[in-house]
């Protein structure tokens, strides 16, 4: 950092310092031992107002995918096509539904409420302007 000025590296050791900090909560977050009190609460969630398919931003999904080792069935979906009227039959009539593998689903379900929480605790979600997919706001 010789060419950067004394303010400008200060500046940059103090982000990267809030950056490592914000990594460890973040982590701390994800490696809580699951209870059965989250267990109960989560599948009570799942079964009465949860849709089919992962409810996290997509990137977090692929990150995990890349990143850590995670059962390949809980990585893969059957699919099946469900018209959308009678005598469908062009693509474009029929809803694709995806056929998870239920215990992906619930550990995700967990991951998701547990990234949820984190990211509102640390200030990363404004609950004033966010509301949708954010509990209780």
């Amino acid at each position: 950092m010789g060419c950067l000025s004394k303010s400008l590296q200060q500046q940059c050791t103090a982000l990267a310092d809030k950056t490592w900090e914000n990594q460890s909560r973040i982590r701390n977050h994800s490696t809580k031992e699951i209870q059965a009190e989250d267990q109960d609460e989560e599948l009570r969630q799942l079964i009465n107002t949860k849709r089919q398919g992962i409810d996290f931003p997509a990137a977090t999904a692929e990150n995990a995918w890349n990143s850590i080792k995670v059962s390949e069935e809980w990585m893969n979906a059957e699919g099946v096509y469900i018209p959308k009227e009678q005598n469908s039959k062009e693509i474009n009539q029929f809803r694709p539904m995806p056929m998870l593998n239920v215990e992906g689903k619930i550990f995700f379900s967990f991951m998701a409420t547990r990234l949820t929480q984190c990211l509102i605790e640390n200030g990363y979600i404004n609950t004033s302007v966010q509301k949708g997919g954010i509990p209780e706001v």
